[in-house]
């Protein structure tokens, strides 16, 4: 395979792109630290002007850049609470970049796949839902949300072109997911944090619930990345953040979170069966961990035992209920996308109005079956590639295996993890289909080259 990226005016080796590619994921991340501190400390911003330039001048230069900080940005919740302002910014930089590049090669051609197909389907049903729902407020705030990340997923497909740019853009939102349980446990420990959020451990992004389900396809990310690190340090700094995601996921008290983190080092663990020291590391840790007396966790494992006694499981199983005869009472078009909430209070008798819960239940009642179909059979066909992906790198016995299976494995966890979250537009689903479609690509072009051999 060509050990040469195109992306920028001029070709360069790829242990260059590594290098500043790995200086700019640090660089993102101390300058997304620096601005956080300076907001805290009520510091001017206009400091960072000089630092901007030079960003927008890296992205002009290799949009590469301008994707991980968009991809950091979109992930840490930091874009939509505190520095709102930035992330469209920069992904429109990064889009003209990117559009400059292919006119200077003068090559227009788009990467072509099945999920393109889908994915374009899907969104005709979205908005052809929106123009027959009641409300059109909610209806816009749920395209811009499908639209935003499918925009991001367009440019992840077309930017990545190397096992690489995989690896770092997985390290790119591992250090993410580190700075956000950073900022996230800060917040827990002091009083006012822990008041505000119930005893429930969050970060930027404000619901606990969806803190968790950002981090669950991260976990599968650390353990890809600790497999193919060479370096002893790196692999030691994706074990400790691997575990600190754990014990994060725990702190959010998600039930839902605790279900897909199951998943997540289930399957892990059945990829490694043969390492006993794995299995073992792994079951010592959770049986520690229930056998803390008093233990929060432990408690709020068992309300899910008692279904009737915890007042939010009822409420859920109410929404479900009415979700469902949302669902029969509309099966072909649904309400319209984003009324699911709009129409809560009169199929689900709950007060406030309420989302699903169910990313699955939202879909099918707000868009019918015509929705429902392609959005699920984008989970599926890309489930089913990557798998593909990961038995031929395996069977050819290459490093970068780890790869498409952590991609798969996080996809499990956030599957699972939608059946009690309304997280159907949610960035992680858009970086893990899109990482997928990257990483099919270059498994395809190992084929072409004979390092692997194709499915018989």
């Amino acid at each position: 395979m060509d050990s040469r990226t195109h992306y920028g005016f001029l070709t360069s080796p790829s242990s260059q792109l590594e290098a500043t590619c790995r200086a700019l994921a640090f660089g993102v991340l101390a300058t997304q630290t620096v601005v956080v501190v300076m907001m805290l400390l009520d510091k001017p911003l206009y400091l960072l002007i000089l630092p901007a330039l030079v960003g927008v001048a890296a992205v002009m230069m290799r949009p590469v850049y301008g994707l991980m900080m968009s991809m950091v940005l979109a992930y840490s919740g930091v874009a939509s609470s505190t520095l709102q302002s930035i992330y469209l910014p920069m992904f429109l930089l990064t889009a003209f970049a990117w559009l400059l590049h292919l006119l200077h090669r003068r090559q227009m051609c788009l990467l072509r796949c099945e999920q393109n197909s889908l994915l374009v389907i899907f969104a005709v049903i979205v908005v052809f839902s929106a123009l027959y729902a009641s409300n059109w407020e909610h209806s816009t705030v749920s395209m811009w949300q499908f639209f935003k990340y499918a925009a991001l997923y367009v440019l992840i497909i077309n930017i990545l072109d190397s096992w690489d740019s995989v690896r770092l853009l997985m390290w790119a939102l591992v250090l993410t997911g580190g700075f956000m349980l950073a900022y996230g446990i800060h917040s827990f420990v002091s009083l006012s944090g822990m008041a505000e959020n119930g005893g429930r451990l969050t970060t930027f992004i404000d619901d606990p619930n969806s803190f968790a389900i950002r981090l669950i396809p991260l976990v599968a990310f650390t353990f890809a990345l600790f497999k193919t690190e060479q370096r002893w340090v790196l692999r030691l700094l994706a074990a400790c953040i691997g575990i600190a995601m754990c014990i994060t996921i725990g702190l959010t008290f998600s039930r839902g979170g605790y279900i897909a983190l199951i998943v997540v080092l289930g399957l892990l663990v059945w990829s490694q069966v043969r390492k006993a020291w794995v299995v073992f590391a792994v079951v010592a840790t959770v049986a520690a961990i229930l056998a803390i007396p008093n233990n929060p966790i432990m408690e709020r494992i068992e309300t899910m035992a008692t279904l009737r006694s915890d007042v939010s499981i009822v409420q859920r199983l109410k929404i479900l209920a009415g979700g469902m005869q949302m669902f029969l009472d509309n099966p072909i078009l649904g309400v319209g996308i984003g009324n699911f909430i709009t129409h809560s209070q009169d199929y689900c008798r709950t007060i406030p109005t309420r989302v699903a819960h169910n990313a699955y239940l939202e879909v099918a009642a707000e868009t019918g079956i015509i929705g429902l179909i392609p959005f699920s059979a984008i989970l599926v066909l890309t489930s089913v590639r990557l798998r593909r992906c990961w038995r031929r790198l395996a069977r050819a016995k290459l490093q970068n295996q780890f790869y498409p299976h952590a991609v798969w494995v996080g996809l499990a966890g956030f599957s699972v993890h939608a059946l009690f979250l309304s997280e159907q537009f949610n960035v992680s689903l858009f970086m893990l289909i899109g990482l997928a479609v990257v990483i099919n690509k270059l498994v395809e072009k190992q084929i072409a080259h004979g390092e692997t051999q194709p499915e018989t």
